[in-house]
């Protein structure tokens, strides 16, 4: 079985209050759609875990479980469907910051960025300008570029390449501008949090639909938690990778 990582709530219940006994292998159906009752949800990484977790189950408080199972199902790097799986043992859970998640959102949408929305991305990875009015710029912009796309797509509808061309762009724009949302829910206090985390999440899952490769998402996950500086990577810069897909 393969290596997975399963998260609980307290209890070791989940959907429906279904309740796991450690060491004790379920089997499910394996039918149906990923997120149905035919698979138990996992993950293939504690980061992917923790990250996705606010879109997902959204367990709070959450224990995370090393697990091992049987993949049936996938959805790329953002969750894989079991049909059996095993709890082996509690794992401890890296205590993630806004301003990782943040991090996340953004890397994760580097590869659709315009020039204009990665000198915004760098200057706030780098800590440069964090603030609330460069958020909001770089999504009012990337916000406007979407809607342009998506009145394109509209208009283009049934015209083959052209309207795939054309939503594509929509979901570059809306997961840039989603991004700098994220950013800017990060700027805007405690309250906003959860919609940070949420913002995040959000961004990593389109960008995966969209054509990153699920490689390099667990990549960015993993460096979004367990990187000693989560902020300096310069192969954002283009220095050592191309700068219109860095290898993170």
């Amino acid at each position: 079985m393969t290596p997975i990582y399963k998260l609980t709530r307290p209890d070791r219940t989940t959907y429906r209050s279904f309740k796991y006994e450690v060491g004790q292998l379920y089997t499910f159906s394996g039918t149906g759609d990923l997120c149905g009752p035919g698979y138990s949800h996992a993950y293939l990484s504690i980061a992917t875990a923790i990250l996705h977790n606010p879109i997902h189950a959204a367990y709070d408080p959450a224990i995370l479980w090393r697990a091992e199972g049987i993949i049936t199902i996938e959805e790329g790097p953002m969750k894989v469907g079991c049909s059996a799986i095993r709890l082996l043992e509690p794992c401890p859970m890296p205590q993630v910051t806004i301003e990782q998640r943040v991090a996340y959102a953004i890397r994760s949408a580097w590869p659709f960025g315009t020039p204009t929305w990665r000198t915004w991305a760098l200057n706030w990875l780098n800590g440069t300008n964090r603030t609330l009015a460069a958020a909001q710029a770089a999504e009012a912009n990337a916000a406007a570029a979407a809607e342009a796309a998506e009145a394109e797509a509209a208009t283009a509808e049934g015209a083959g390449t052209q309207a795939e061309k054309a939503s594509t762009v929509w979901a570059a724009e809306w997961v840039a501008a989603k991004a700098a949302r994220a950013a800017k829910a990060a700027t805007t206090g405690p309250a906003w949090a959860l919609w940070t985390m949420k913002f995040s999440a959000d961004v990593a899952w389109v960008a995966w639909a969209t054509g990153r490769k699920p490689v390099t998402m667990l990549q960015i996950a993993d460096w979004a938690i367990l990187a000693s500086d989560p902020f300096s990577f310069p192969d954002m810069t283009g220095k050592g990778a191309k700068n219109d897909d860095p290898q993170l």
